[in-house]
């Protein structure tokens, strides 16, 4: 579960331009000080350009949301997002993706930012000694 929405800050209908089984809100909460990934999608539309924002909670469903979303996208651009546990500082920090890989047990996994500082889930010592194999993702 990446976020918990409440009902009275739900936006009302009226004021948003929402396709009938989409819902807005005003602010969602995150209770868990976790990594997430951070999704631009650029697509053409005849001589419009169009981006779209998506949050995922983690990498098991970047495979589902590809096969979903990037129908016709021109451009994509994954961030990761990591609290400051994981980072090394005393806040949130939002980096480039360069690649993701992922163990063949999909226990673990590696995430490499621009300018080569590397994250691993679930954080731990023995994850960095672990071999990865399967290539999730790589900038373009």
């Amino acid at each position: 579960m990446m976020f918990i929405t409440n009902r009275w800050a739900e936006v009302d209908r009226s004021f948003a331009w929402l396709a009938e089984d989409q819902q807005a809100w005003h602010f969602v909460e995150q209770r868990l000080s976790s990594p997430w990934i951070h999704i631009t999608v650029t697509r053409e539309r005849g001589e419009d350009t169009c981006v779209e924002v998506f949050f995922l909670e983690d990498m098991r469903g970047l495979e589902q949301f590809t096969r979903l979303t990037l129908n016709g996208a021109v451009e994509l651009s994954l961030q990761i997002v990591t609290p400051g546990w994981m980072n090394g500082s005393s806040g949130w920090a939002m980096e480039h993706l360069e690649v993701i890989h992922e163990s063949e047990d999909r226990l673990y996994r590696c995430y490499t930012v621009q300018g080569g500082r590397r994250y691993y889930q679930p954080n731990s010592s023995e994850c960095r000694e672990y071999g990865f194999f399967k290539e999730l993702y790589r900038r373009g």
